[in-house]
């Protein structure tokens, strides 16, 4: 791995202090199950995932599909190469991963922690027009055509559509709901799927749209 794109976060800090270092808060990435496998070609599903915290040794997702203790992730979050790991917890709405790394590694993963943090913390401007935004909690459920409800992941949403991770792939053209949200799959992405809404959406509302069918799933599953 190479990290001269972020050796200058770094040579301040001696490395017994950078393999101590962590960073709370949401980054972007996605995540295979090697154990789940597609019956159609045998490669891994991956899922959309985001961040919780994240260290040297371990990192907390919230994710929309977990798996059982010690079995093994593949996770791709933004500005990082691949890390491998297995699950050491398993909580509502995600999981945490013990990463598998040499101290070279470990030196690598701290160095872009170290540079997330600075350029976090600096408040970097994004000069994009970002018409989609990333909703503060990402948890939220599908309800498909038979009814069915099952929990999903929201990768970001605007006002006319919303992109999705979960452990279903409604065909295109399926009328699913996200939340109390209806509208039709459009297509499908490498970590899930689009829906675009039968009415526009106003974003201050997202929280109450998207988190009803999440507890009546929760309720249902409590009985």
């Amino acid at each position: 791995m190479s990290i001269s794109l972020f050796s200058d976060a770094y040579t301040d800090k001696p490395a017994d202090k950078l393999h101590d270092i962590r960073f709370v808060g949401p980054i972007e990435g996605c995540y295979s199950l090697p154990q789940r496998t597609k019956s159609t070609d045998g490669s891994p599903n991956v899922f959309a995932c985001r961040s919780q915290s994240i260290s040297t040794h371990h990192v907390v997702l919230q994710a929309p599909v977990p798996d059982e203790i010690e079995n093994r992730v593949s996770l791709k979050l933004q500005d990082f190469n691949i890390l491998k790991g297995t699950i050491s917890r398993v909580f509502a709405g995600g999981f945490a991963v013990d990463i598998e790394a040499t101290d070279t590694e470990r030196t690598e993963i701290a160095a872009k922690i170290d540079w997330i943090k600075k350029r976090r913390f600096r408040s970097f401007r994004d000069k994009r027009d970002r018409k989609r935004i990333t909703p503060p909690n990402p948890q939220s459920a599908i309800t498909m055509p038979d009814g069915d409800i099952k929990e999903c992941f929201i990768i970001d949403v605007s006002q006319s559509g919303v992109a999705v991770s979960a452990d279903v792939t409604p065909k295109i053209g399926s009328r699913v709901a996200i939340g109390r949200a209806p509208g039709t799959i459009v297509r499908h992405l490498e970590v899930g799927f689009a829906l675009k809404f039968d009415t526009m959406l106003e974003l201050d509302q997202m929280d109450h749209v998207f988190s009803w069918s999440l507890n009546y799933l929760k309720e249902d599953n409590a009985d």
